[in-house]
């Protein structure tokens, strides 16, 4: 059922989140070592993530140069956003970079294995004093002739969150918090 299939999926992608809030965490703190208290509150991190299903279509709002998404950065510790490809779809993910906002390509050709692409948000952030930054992002239409007619773009998003008891250390002040 549809039910038992993103179940199962929201519980892998718990598993591939750890490994990813991991990994990073793990390269920070080895250049960071100072870091490493504060970065411990990521570790095995989970409690209050949310998958949502994301589909833009082609309409009437894609004959303007405005934001489908609005620019902004997430709230929790990374967003994995697994995509369907993006060969003639309708909308295109976009990151702040430089002063300028750049597509965020995917492989042409999409092998069996999933892509992600990984957005830092706004507790990773604050827990590494701005050394990873929040990623600033927004989803801009694509207009015809590049567009396919009727080519959707569909996205799972995968937002991290913490435990909401979860104690944490800002670095630069050592202030406590919780994150809710």
């Amino acid at each position: 059922s549809f039910r038992q299939a993103i179940g199962a999926y929201f519980v892998a992608m718990e598993t591939v989140a750890g490994a990813v809030v991991n990994a990073i965490t793990d390269a920070v703190i080895d250049l960071h070592p100072d870091l490493d208290r504060p970065l411990s509150t990521l570790r095995g991190a989970s409690g209050s993530s949310i998958l949502t299903c994301l589909g833009y279509k082609h309409g009437a709002r894609h004959n303007r140069a405005r934001p489908l998404v609005a620019p902004h950065t997430d709230v929790g510790v990374i967003t994995l956003l697994h995509f369907d490809g993006d060969g003639g779809s309708c909308a295109v993910l976009q990151r702040a970079h430089g002063g300028t906002w750049v597509n965020v390509s995917l492989p042409k050709d999409l092998t069996a294995d999933p892509v992600f692409v990984v957005n830092a948000a706004d507790i990773f952030s604050d827990l590494t004093g701005g050394i990873v930054r929040s990623t600033l992002h927004r989803v801009m239409p694509v207009r015809p002739p590049a567009v396919k007619k009727g080519k959707e773009r569909y996205c799972l998003a995968f937002f991290v969150g913490l435990n909401p008891d979860a104690e944490l250390e800002l670095p630069a002040t050592g202030e406590k918090l919780t994150y809710e």
